[in-house]
């Protein structure tokens, strides 16, 4: 059991505020579970006035609402959960109210103690920042008082991070008989541990707190005093302290022999009253079980099939009756109306109950599911702290089931789902690596130039070209954002599919296995006849390494080197050595490396023409629509374009993710184009180009 204290001692001209957070429970009981303190010292002002309520609801809010319903082995993950989002939210409210609160000036202890199975131990865990003090009062083998001061554990430099405020979790085993008290720093000033020890470890945790306080106003000091004072006891029987049962003691001594009668004949008199009580409430107990029991076999399965069959037959008569209900005598008329009100009635109450029963169980099973969804979502943000994207992934998964498990059968629910929907969000793009990006930057609208489709963009020195679907260039100056049409004769290919580069060459992939090119110096743009030796080819994808050019063959699953040869390019090479499935394969890049993009998300990476291991695999379906990867000799990462999942993802070239650029906006995308010296992505969707300005390469 554990009994909890404040005590405070303030001064109306004091220039500091000390606040003392202790959550009571409607049920006393659950001081058995445990308890959650927060002591906060820190200068009178708005701004920390803001953050002492924003603590007191956080806390109250966690304490009532999950703290309780935990048991001893959910306690660790379930407090760095709300550690984080004290930080989290912390953010939010600084952001929200427009203030600035400086974190040098605030000192806090904020902590929780839970019974542990044997029931003998508190489990303690707390997290502080600036100077308070915790002290621990415990028993040794030859049940003598002893006294410690608990050392905080701090990061090397000190510093306390805005983002990261709650940053370290103290923990231990608190034994049955101990005392703990957290306050400020001065109270040491002031009180020996000796004094504080003989206060706190003989009195009860009341009138310790009182003695603790007018020992400190006997300073005449005018500085504010706050602290908790925190006993766990053997059991919830021992309400008592030994101060108060020796005063219970001398007061039952004094009782005379008259007082002695009378107590024992109000007690008979008691008892009585209780054995009557006794029988009525069984007697009422053992009618409702009855009750109860024909209630339930009226509704189990073959009685209920019974009875449906009884008031079948008996509908059908009554559907009959009115052709002899006129002959029939007036008591039978009666009766007969009478049947029927009683046979109705029945049915109705059968019904009702039925609709209860199932009412109450799916109640039952809502608030169970928003049970399990608040634990999975504190589980998933402690997962979050310590960056363990597998198991992330994996908490995440089941909570979008547990989700999909909730009804919506009211506007409650449907606000509920909404509410939840929303923070799961949250939680998914931190868990994905999700960068979202607002309202990005639009650089260029081509359906407002002459309506037409551009399918594809390279980017290029200061220019971004573009192709459209009637094989026209045009180019996007990025000074200006002016665009000029690129004068070329009329020739006819096929829909464009992709675009590759070098420095002065686009080399573009068009249906059918068609492919055209395009100098930049001097604009001068028409078709490749280049040939292949297996004959019936099917070319996916195109890219160039220096003046090569590389064509991706799914037909034969082979990759084909090409040189260049004059304004064209040789008879393709069998690049592969080994077999390679390439079926599914939909893009190419290439650093030395050869990257192949699946249709399914997965990487194949190719060296000297084998294949070697690469770690991404796509789990958990980290992308739902990729269709283009890019990078080059130069770049540390493989950009992947995510068309479903409107996104960009950045993994590095060993397989790890690292971010990913995600925007509403880019609906209907087309393609993209990396610039990572200016550390721009350009991006085509909804027939305009949209520049994204990255973080992974500051």
């Amino acid at each position: 059991m554990i009994k909890t204290k404040k005590f405070l001692v303030t001064y109306p001209k004091e220039e500091n505020i000390c606040k003392i957070i202790i959550p009571q429970s409607e049920n006393e009981v659950n001081t058995l579970k445990g308890k959650i303190f927060a002591v906060i010292n820190c200068k009178k002002n708005n701004e920390n006035n803001e953050l002492i309520n924003f603590l007191d609801q956080q806390i109250n809010k966690y304490y009532n609402s999950i703290f309780l319903k935990l048991n001893s082995r959910e306690t660790e993950k379930s407090f760095e959960g709300f550690l984080y989002n004290l930080n989290y939210n912390f953010q939010n409210l600084l952001e929200e109210k427009q203030i600035s609160i400086n974190l040098e000036e605030i000192n806090l202890s904020i902590g929780v103690m839970s019974l542990d199975n044997s029931g003998l131990k508190y489990h303690l865990y707390f997290s502080q920042i600036g100077a308070l003090e915790s002290v621990l009062i415990y028993q040794t083998k030859n049940n003598k008082d002893n006294i410690a001061q608990i050392k905080d554990s701090t990061d090397e430099d000190g510093k306390i991070k805005p983002t990261k405020i709650f940053s370290n979790i103290i923990n231990g085993k608190i034994k049955v008989n101990s005392s703990l008290v957290f306050c400020t720093e001065n109270v040491l000033d002031y009180l020996n541990l000796d004094k504080l020890k003989e206060v706190v470890g003989k009195l009860n945790v009341s009138k310790a707190a009182k003695q603790t306080e007018s020992l400190l106003l006997e300073t005449n000091d005018e500085q504010i005093f706050g602290g908790v004072i925190i006993k766990v006891l053997p059991s919830t029987n021992i309400v008592e302290e030994k101060g108060e049962k020796k005063e219970q003691k001398k007061k039952e001594e004094n009782i005379t022999v008259f007082q002695y009668a009378d107590k024992k004949e109000k007690a008979t008199q008691q008892k009585s009253k209780l054995r009557f009580l006794t029988k009525t409430v069984k007697i009422m107990k053992f009618f409702l079980v009855r009750l109860l029991q024909i209630i339930k076999f009226i509704l189990s399965g073959k009685i209920f099939k019974k009875t449906k069959e009884i008031i079948k037959n008996i509908l059908k008569k009554i559907i009959a009756l009115p052709k002899n209900y006129k002959s029939l005598p007036w008591l039978r008329k009666t009766l007969l109306v009478c049947s029927i009100v009683l046979v109705i009635f029945f049915i109705g109450s059968i019904v009702q109950v039925k609709n209860e029963k199932i009412k109450q169980e799916n109640f039952k099973l809502y608030q169970t599911l928003l049970t399990q969804i608040d634990e999975k979502k504190i589980e998933l943000e402690s997962s979050l702290i310590y960056s363990d994207p597998s198991k992330s992934s994996a908490i995440l998964l089941s909570l979008e089931n547990l989700i999909n498990k909730l009804p919506q059968d009211s506007e409650e629910q449907k606000t509920k789902l909404k509410e939840i929907k929303e923070q799961i969000k949250k939680l998914s793009f931190k868990t994905k690596l999700i960068e979202e990006i607002i309202s990005p930057r639009e650089l260029a609208d081509y359906s407002k130039i002459n309506g037409s489709q551009i399918s594809n963009i390279v980017q290029s020195e200061d220019f971004i070209y573009s192709l459209n679907q009637n094989n026209i260039f045009s180019k996007l100056n990025l000074s200006d954002l002016s665009i000029n049409k690129i004068d070329r004769a009329d020739i006819n290919l096929p829909l464009p599919i992709s675009i590759a580069s070098n420095k002065d060459t686009f080399v573009v992939l068009h249906e059918n296995n068609n492919l055209s090119k395009f100098n930049k110096k001097d604009n001068k743009f028409f078709p490749l006849d280049i040939k292949f030796r297996e004959g019936e080819v099917s070319l996916a994808a195109v890219t160039m390494y220096g003046d090569k050019l590389y064509t991706l063959d799914k037909a034969n699953n082979q990759i084909y080197k090409h040189l260049p040869s004059g304004e064209n390019f040789s008879v393709g090479k069998s690049w592969l050595n080994e077999d390679v499935d390439l079926k599914k394969s939909s893009s190419m890049a290439i650093d030395g490396s050869i990257y192949i993009l699946n249709i399914d998300g997965t990487i194949i990476n190719l060296f000297k023409g084998k294949k070697r291991s690469f770690n991404f695999s796509n789990q958990s379906s980290l992308l739902t629509g990729p269709e283009k990867i890019w990078t080059n000799s130069e770049s540390d990462y493989l950009y992947i374009l995510d068309v479903a999942g409107k996104k960009v993802a950045v993994i590095d070239k060993k397989g790890e993710l690292i971010i990913q650029y995600y925007s509403e906006d880019f609906t209907d995308i087309k393609d993209f184009t990396i610039d990572e010296n200016n550390k721009k992505i350009y991006l085509l969707a909804n027939n305009k180009v949209f520049e994204i300005e990255v973080t992974h390469l500051d």
